[in-house]
């Protein structure tokens, strides 16, 4: 995934090629450790932080405003258990915000949507877009496209997009069997509670909640079109190996959202004329703030 990020290796700043490296550096190398040696060497790290961590919470504000203590400090410390890889949460969430955007803008383009619906055999958003998502995830967003398109003769286009503010939701930390992994990447599995003895690759999920400010057009083909302004949050999850900083591959795994309000800006209606000629006319209205 091409999360654009500055990243570090040994406290070093080397600078990353992709996003999806993003936003970490690394602990002295060891291999993964049991279920509870893990969480006795992140609750350590956590308290080793301390003050980092304050700041992350109370000046930088990353993680949503009344997140009780308990459910802040288990976050923090499924954040610190990979063996090498540390992730840095503000060079992450940026990350996270520019992968969001490019996700939202190239899911609602024409260009994906004829895509999607076999109408094209080539698409620089959809390109764009499998760099980003996991597999499963890419062909999930496909699948709605085409239907969108074909069954419901319509397509969405976002005219831009603000993302006023990111948070991190949650972390989930295991160790999987590559078994397991392969369930996970396609989409078959959960994460799961207990680690298995012959579990040997280390994978991080993080929830991140996005607020944003979205003005998209509206087409159903041939009807009308209106351009509406909405008020959106969602949550998307990320998901990456984190056994070493070289494993990094952050791809958004799934994302739900909501529609907190929205307006309608203006829109234009199509009727035939008179009612005896298959050219259409467009009746234009506009709502004014």
């Amino acid at each position: 995934m091409a999360l654009r990020l500055a990243a570090s290796r040994s406290r070093r700043s080397i600078p990353s090629v992709k996003i999806h490296r993003g936003g970490r550096r690394s602990y002295s190398s060891s291999p993964p450790k049991s279920a509870l040696g893990t969480l006795v060497t992140a609750c350590r790290r956590v308290s080793a932080n301390a003050e980092l961590l304050s700041t992350y919470e109370t000046e930088l504000q990353l993680f949503p405003a009344g997140l009780n203590p308990a459910a802040l400090w288990w976050t923090l410390v499924q954040l610190h258990m990979p063996a090498q890889t540390r992730v840095e949460l503000p060079e992450f969430l940026e990350g996270a915000k520019a992968a969001a955007e490019t996700q939202l803008r190239a899911v609602n383009s024409a260009d994906f949507a004829q895509f999607a619906a076999g109408l094209t055999r080539e698409s620089v958003a959809a390109a764009e877009l499998s760099d980003y998502c996991t597999p499963r995830f890419f062909e999930s967003l496909k699948d709605a496209a085409a239907h969108t398109l074909r069954d419901r003769n319509m397509t969405l286009e976002l005219q831009s997009i603000e993302i006023q503010s990111a948070v991190v939701a949650s972390v989930r930390y295991a160790q999987l069997t590559r078994t397991e992994y392969e369930a996970q990447t396609a989409g078959l599995g959960v994460l799961p509670l207990l680690w298995a003895r012959d579990a040997s690759v280390e994978y991080m999920q993080v929830q991140v909640t996005t607020r944003s400010l979205e003005t998209t057009r509206m087409t159903l083909m041939g009807q009308e079109e209106c351009l509406a302004l909405q008020d959106n949050t969602r949550t998307w999850t990320f998901g990456s190996k984190v056994g070493s900083v070289d494993e990094l591959d952050w791809r958004i795994v799934t994302t739900v959202g909501a529609n907190n309000a929205a307006k309608q800006l203006s829109r234009k209606v199509y009727a035939d004329e008179g009612g005896e000629t298959n050219e259409k006319v467009a009746v234009e209205s506009e709502e004014k703030a």
